[in-house]
C-alpha cells in the first residue's frame, strides 16, 4: 500500500508540476496578447499624432507663406496717412508718368470704416493710353507708399486703333480710422 501511496504523491506532484507549467504558459500568454493590443493602440495614437504633426507643419508653412505675402501691404497699412485724398494720389500718380491728361474723370466714393478702418476710393476713367502706360499706372498704385487697392478694373481697346486702351477702375486708399 505504500507504493500505491507514494505512487499517488508521485503522481500528485508530477500534476502539479503540470498545472504549474500549464498556467505559467497560459499566465504568459495573456500577458503578451495584453502587450500586443498595448503596443496596437499606441501605435494608432502615434500614428494620429504622426498625421496631425503634418498637418500642423502644413498649416504652419501656408501661415508663414501667406504672412510673407501679406507684411509688406501690412507695413503700408501701418503708415501714418498721407492726409491727401484719393484723388489727389491718383492725379500725382498719373503726372508722374505722363497721363494726366488722359485720366477723364473722378468719381469719389467712401466704403463703410470697418474694424477701425476706413476706405476712401475713387472711381478714375482714363482714356487713350498706351499697354506701357497702363502697367506703369498699375505699378505706381501698388507702388504707393499707402495703401492702395484696385477694387474694380476693365480695359477696353479701341476700335480705330487696338493698341491704345480706354481703362475704368475703383481705387481705394485704405487707413486707419483715427
Amino acid at each position: 500500500m505504500m507504493e500505491i501511496e507514494e505512487l499517488k504523491n508521485k503522481l500528485q506532484g508530477i500534476t502539479l508540476v503540470y498545472l504549474k507549467g500549464a498556467a505559467t504558459v497560459f499566465v504568459a500568454l495573456v500577458f503578451i496578447l495584453a502587450t500586443n493590443a498595448i503596443v496596437g493602440r499606441v501605435e494608432k495614437r502615434a500614428h494620429a499624432r504622426k498625421a496631425a504633426l503634418k498637418a500642423f507643419y502644413a498649416q504652419k508653412e501656408e501661415y508663414v507663406k501667406e504672412s510673407a505675402e501679406v507684411a509688406p501691404l501690412e507695413k503700408k497699412l501701418l503708415m501714418p496717412p498721407s492726409g491727401v485724398s484719393p484723388v489727389t494720389i491718383i492725379g500725382e500718380i498719373g503726372r508722374s508718368i505722363g497721363i494726366k491728361s488722359n485720366i477723364s474723370s473722378f468719381k469719389p466714393f467712401e466704403d463703410k470704416a470697418l474694424k477701425g478702418y476706413v476706405k476712401n476710393g475713387v472711381e478714375v476713367k482714363v482714356e487713350g493710353i498706351t499697354l506701357n502706360q497702363l502697367v506703369n499706372f498699375v505699378y505706381g498704385i501698388e507702388d504707393y507708399k499707402n495703401l492702395l487697392i484696385i477694387k474694380d478694373f476693365s480695359m477696353k481697346s479701341r476700335f480705330d486703333n487696338p493698341d491704345i486702351y480706354d481703362v475704368t477702375a475703383q481705387v481705394v486708399l485704405v487707413s486707419r480710422h483715427e
